[in-house]
């Protein structure tokens, strides 16, 4: 499941209208157009992630019990109650985006990157030859091994990243995540998702599912990471491949690895560990009492 952090909808007085079951004499706006609306940082390019809804999908059942003529009254307040709700449950806490780094810089030793196990020979460089968000992304060599190390033991999380794998590329390249990474000692590999050049497949290693690998052009990956119930999803280019187990026993984020092994150059951009704030009953009690 996506999360669409701000992509609101605008309600036309023309708009098409659905009629509740259980009350013929009540309307509610549906499939209204989609409207943009600027958000800080680089997260504005997830607001392609549009969706369409109505009042009964977005509002909980506790909301949705409006006398006639309450909708026009109140359902604009409410609507927008509920989207910055929304929007605030998901927060940004690492994101990457390359640009403050100089052009040809290596990654290693800048913001938090370093080869693995702290070998420099495992670097990865800026680059400008393409980019998701300009001015820079970084190029994965097929000597490349870079990691960013976190410290996560709980929660929900989401992790997103934009790919570009130019045609004609050959060998493998890996999106890796790590629930223990441990330099002097015994790493745990919580997801590989390969990318094959060679079969021209994304490979889901600790999974069962193939995917065609989409060249020229950027690819967006995201991977759901429940730690609670130790499942994740991911997508690629927007649909659904596969959930599966996080790594059995171990139910913790510690590293991202994006890894070359001896594959030609791919690049990375925009990438974004976002963690999910479920809103709680009293949240939307607080809600419900401001319009009554």
């Amino acid at each position: 499941m996506y999360h669409c952090y701000i992509a609101v909808k605008a309600i036309p007085r023309n708009a098409e209208q659905t009629r509740l079951p259980e009350d013929p004499g009540r309307v509610l706006p549906s499939r209204l157009p989609a409207r943009r609306y600027a958000v800080p940082g680089h997260l504005g390019n997830r607001l392609d992630l549009r969706f369409a809804f109505n009042y009964e999908q977005m509002l909980p059942e506790s909301l949705r019990n409006y006398q006639e003529g309450d909708i026009m009254k109140r359902g604009m307040f409410t609507l927008m109650a509920v989207l910055l709700l929304t929007a605030s449950a998901a927060v940004a806490q690492w994101s990457e985006n390359f640009d403050s780094y100089a052009l040809g810089s290596g990654l290693h030793g800048q913001g938090g990157w370093e080869g693995w196990e702290g070998s420099p020979a495992a670097d990865a460089f800026v680059t400008d030859v393409q980019a998701y968000s300009a001015p820079h992304s970084v190029g994965i060599l097929p000597t490349s091994d870079i990691v960013q190390q976190f410290d996560i033991a709980s929660g929900v999380w989401t992790m997103s990243a934009w790919n570009y794998i130019p045609s004609g590329s050959t060998g493998k390249q890996y999106f890796i995540l790590l629930a223990v990474y441990d330099p002097a000692g015994t790493n745990q590999w919580a997801l590989d998702l390969e990318f094959d050049s060679d079969i021209d497949m994304m490979n889901v290693v600790e999974g069962t599912s193939s995917v065609p690998i989409v060249y020229d052009q950027w690819t967006e990956i995201v991977v759901e990471i429940n730690l609670g119930s130790g499942l994740q999803s991911v997508y690629y280019n927007g649909s659904f491949v596969e959930s599966l187990p996080w790594a059995a026993g171990f139910l913790s984020l510690q590293a991202l690895d994006l890894f070359s092994d001896g594959g030609s150059t791919i690049f990375w951009d925009d990438i974004t560990l976002v963690v999910d704030n479920a809103l709680t009953p009293s949240t939307w009690a607080a809600i419900k009492a401001t319009i009554k």
